[in-house]
């Protein structure tokens, strides 16, 4: 017997004990219980045949088969987003051509509208200058018309003289040459602005 406060003493095995070999396991099957196991699983698991040809796992064939499918219709639609984008490329290069056209006339535009622009301006210092040599061509005439005036105004005149005999038919006055001068200068004035 131990005392109580003896640490070093060791109790004593109260187990059966030990027999040679292997120590028993707990949850040890007898040799019937294996062989009832034995059976049993080669019933549920039959072994495998070997022959020449190769068996099929159906499951795998099918799953296999399903994803080359989706790897067809992923390439078909690979192929058609290549098409896709092989048109708007070619797209792409018509709208960058008409652009660069369009720009290409816009500055051509604005080359012809500068040179017009010059021209304008050419025409209307002509103009300006036609103007300024009509005006004076039309003091020129008025001041032949009225010369014309006078010079009939003295022939009348020395024709009276001449002949005291012969009454004249018309008698000129001076508001009636007036009037006639005014109507010829009104006259040539059509004339040139019909020219013009």
């Amino acid at each position: 017997m131990k005392q109580p406060n003896d640490t070093k003493t060791l109790d004593l095995l109260t187990d059966e004990k030990r027999s040679r070999g292997r120590p028993r396991l707990e949850g040890a099957k007898s040799q019937a219980e294996r062989a009832r196991l034995y059976r049993l699983n080669k019933k549920l698991n039959p072994p495998v045949v070997k022959s020449g040809a190769w068996t099929r796992d159906t499951d795998s064939t099918a799953l296999v088969s399903s994803l080359h499918a989706d790897v067809e219709a992923l390439r078909e639609q690979l192929r058609q987003r290549d098409t896709e984008i092989a048109a708007l490329r070619r797209e792409n290069a018509l709208v960058i051509d008409e652009r660069t056209k369009a720009f290409a006339a816009v500055a051509n535009a604005s080359a012809c509208i500068s040179v017009m622009e010059k021209d304008i301006l050419r025409l209307e210092s002509e103009c300006a200058v036609l103007d300024g040599l009509r005006d004076s061509l039309m003091g020129d005439v008025l001041m032949l018309h009225d010369e014309v005036i006078r010079l009939e105004a003295l022939n009348k005149r020395d024709a009276s003289q001449k002949t005291p005999a012969k009454p004249s038919r018309k008698i000129v006055t001076k508001k009636a040459s007036s009037s006639k001068s005014r109507d010829a200068s009104q006259k040539i004035d059509g004339d040139l602005n019909w020219s013009a």
